[in-house]
C-alpha cells in the first residue's frame, strides 16, 4: 500500500471552459514526491479529418512536444491521499487541450476544451 501511487483527477473537473475562464483541474495524488504536469495543444480540425472521431484520453502523445510543463514537488504522508490544484494562466486561446500528469510510478491523462460559449 505505502509503494502504491496513485494520480487522478477529479470527477468534479468541468470538461469545457468558456474563453474567459481560468482553467483549473484538481487532482488527487497519493505517494507522488514530485508531479509533472504537460500540456498539449490539439489540432482539431486535422485529428477529425484524419481519424473521424472524438479527441478522447486514449489520443497518443508519443513523439508531440507539449505546449508547457509545470513540475511540482510535494511533501507529506505517502500513504494519504492528497487533493491537489493546478492552474494553467497560459490557456487563454480557445482549443483543445490535453493535460498529462506524470510521477515515476503512474501517469493519468485528461481532454479539456477552453471554448468560447
Amino acid at each position: 500500500m505505502r509503494e502504491r501511487v496513485d494520480i487522478d483527477f477529479a470527477a468534479t473537473n468541468p470538461a469545457r471552459y468558456s474563453a474567459d475562464q481560468p482553467v483549473k483541474l484538481d487532482l488527487f495524488v497519493k505517494n507522488v514526491p514530485s508531479l509533472l504536469v504537460k500540456v498539449y495543444e490539439i489540432n482539431a480540425a486535422n485529428y477529425y479529418r484524419d481519424r473521424q472521431r472524438e479527441i478522447d484520453t486514449d489520443i497518443p502523445l508519443d513523439g508531440l512536444v507539449a505546449n508547457s510543463e509545470q513540475t511540482h514537488t510535494f511533501v507529506g504522508d505517502p500513504l494519504r491521499r492528497v487533493a491537489r490544484r493546478f492552474e494553467f494562466p497560459q490557456l487563454t486561446r480557445p482549443g483543445v487541450y490535453v493535460m498529462r500528469a506524470a510521477s515515476a510510478g503512474g501517469t493519468a491523462t485528461i481532454t479539456r476544451w477552453a471554448c468560447t460559449t
